[in-house]
């Protein structure tokens, strides 16, 4: 398989991915918006949903405070975010009409049909009632897609490039939609009723509920909720689950072209961290700590895997804080011809990361991968 394929079907997973993760966290800051605080009113997490999206700086840019309207505009139908649902929808479609030929008619017609429903959205979609409906129908296009992939596609290196694509952004999806209630758990933590409400708001906003219910029963504990989000094996959005995942495609890469890469070798090194610690540890030493690591080494994978498979260059990734409009990414471009430098030097490829939430796509145009065609 060429890897300019290769990379697009990678990429074409991680923006439906992301496409629902966006949804996921609008409705978990919607249900957490439902909770009563003890001072009266209403909780306010669209500030916090903002920064586990790592879309805040671009947010604040534009926009003076973080409101239920603007934020879930911003983050659902705003074209001018990259990170937005309907951009990446038009992202995933660009990606996959670029290899039409490694897709099949049911994906295609999936991806296309997604695209040209979210052209027709207005800005008064959110201020109708209809916020809910658009939220579940996102996360029903994305179960089409995966369920069409899985259906009618070859299940050959391809599928595994797709299926590695998809898991890597879901690890992070998890991790972000975890982060959103992380200032509260560090540590020792006794919650109250609201903390535990906001809890289930994430369950619930992550599509596991009924799943934690079958497993815990009515035993709602924020422990556990974490424990079941992080390292439960059988739950297919917790960060154990989709890091197994990636070791059985990367595994049946290795079978396939007959080498082992350091992706190969870092993705099990990952797996391990994760299979043998415990919530209790985890907790022990701060939650926020370990989402922030396990961002970081999914990142460090993904870029691992595209140095392994030689998928076009992306520019260096930032991290949430230093994101700051033009003088960070004229940094970042001047710091990722450095990394080139040093590479041409050395004889191998330099470590970069794959973008972040917040990193703008257009940067990448210029890759060939994301070019509309």
């Amino acid at each position: 398989m060429l890897s300019r394929t290769a990379d697009c079907l990678f990429w074409i997973a991680r923006y439906v991915e992301r496409a629902e993760t966006m949804a996921r966290l609008v409705d978990t800051a919607r249900r957490m918006g439902q909770i009563p605080v003890a001072e009266g009113g209403h909780r306010d997490e669209w500030s916090s949903v903002l920064s586990a999206a790592g879309c805040a700086p671009a947010f604040f840019e534009r926009f003076d405070k973080a409101t239920r309207s603007k934020v879930s505009h911003f983050l659902l139908l705003d074209r001018e975010n990259p990170s937005s649902v309907v951009s990446c929808l038009e992202y995933a479609r660009a990606n996959a009409r670029s290899v039409r030929g490694a897709v099949t008619k049911e994906m295609w017609e999936t991806l296309n049909e997604s695209w040209i429903e979210s052209r027709v959205l207005s800005e008064t979609l959110l201020d109708n009632g209809q916020l809910q409906p658009f939220l579940d129908w996102v996360k029903q296009r994305g179960a089409l897609f995966r369920g069409a992939a899985d259906a009618t596609m070859l299940h050959d290196d391809g599928f595994d490039f797709l299926r590695l694509g998809g898991y890597i952004e879901r690890i992070d999806s998890t991790a972000r939609l975890l982060d959103v209630t992380t200032p509260q758990v560090d540590g020792a933590f006794v919650p109250d009723d609201a903390d535990l409400y906001e809890w289930i708001a994430v369950l619930r906003g992550g599509g596991v509920y009924l799943a934690y219910h079958t497993t815990y029963r009515a035993e709602y504990d924020p422990r556990r909720i974490a424990d079941f989000l992080l390292l439960n094996r059988a739950c297919p959005r917790s960060i154990l689950f989709c890091s197994n995942q990636i070791n059985e495609h990367l595994g049946h890469l290795s079978r396939i072209y007959g080498a082992r890469g350091r992706c190969q070798h870092r993705a099990l090194q990952i797996l391990t961290s994760y299979v043998d610690t415990s919530i209790d540890l985890i907790m022990a030493r701060g939650l926020h700590g370990f989402i922030s690591g396990a961002i970081a080494a999914n990142n460090d994978l993904a870029m691992l895997i595209a140095e392994t498979y030689h998928f076009a260059p992306a520019p260096l990734d930032l991290s949430i804080e230093a994101a700051e409009g033009a003088a960070a990414v004229e940094e970042a471009k001047a710091a990722d011809d450095a990394l080139k430098e040093d590479a041409a030097k050395d004889g191998e490829v330099a470590g970069r990361d794959l973008p972040s939430l917040s990193q703008s796509q257009s940067q990448q145009s210029g890759s060939g991968a994301f070019v509309a065609v």
